[in-house]
């Protein structure tokens, strides 16, 4: 037995040592989401995504972390012709601090080729941040000027 306590501990060291040599990664605890009260029915939402996290310091991740969904007034989704514009090339997103701001690209259009939002209508805009198996989400409305 006292021949193998050495051996053990090489082992558990070896094993301990391997599992701290992978990066921590910094995952937000809450998010906020900022689009203005009303605008303009052209597709575009202008938004602002502040991701709040423990530590400060460079956080990194691909802009596909985050779903967009367009909800009527009612809380339904729109059409399922509207889909999300975007980059069809995954982006990295560095961002430094606690309450870094991330302002993506997020633009409405339809299949059909009809203008994405009806003039005077309410929406409600659903951002979802996928962080493994407890996603943050946020809710936002707005209304199209007339």
């Amino acid at each position: 037995m006292k021949k193998f306590l050495p051996v053990l501990f090489l082992a558990s060291f070896a094993v301990f040592s391997r599992a701290q040599s992978y990066p921590q990664v910094d995952l937000p605890t809450s998010m906020s989401v900022s689009i203005p009260a009303e605008m303009s029915g052209h597709g575009k939402i202008d938004t602002k995504i502040t991701l709040h996290y423990r530590t400060g310091g460079k956080h990194q991740f691909m802009d596909g972390v985050f779903a967009f969904v367009l909800l009527d007034e009612n809380g339904d989704p729109v059409s399922s012709t509207m889909s999300v514009m975007r980059s069809q090339l995954a982006t990295e997103v560095v961002l430094e601090g606690t309450d870094p701001e991330y302002a993506p690209r997020i633009e409405f259009n339809t299949m059909s080729g009809q203008r994405p939002f009806t003039t005077g209508a309410r929406y409600q805009l659903l951002v979802v941040y996928q962080r493994g198996i407890f996603p943050l989400a946020n809710v936002k409305s707005f209304k199209i000027a007339e």
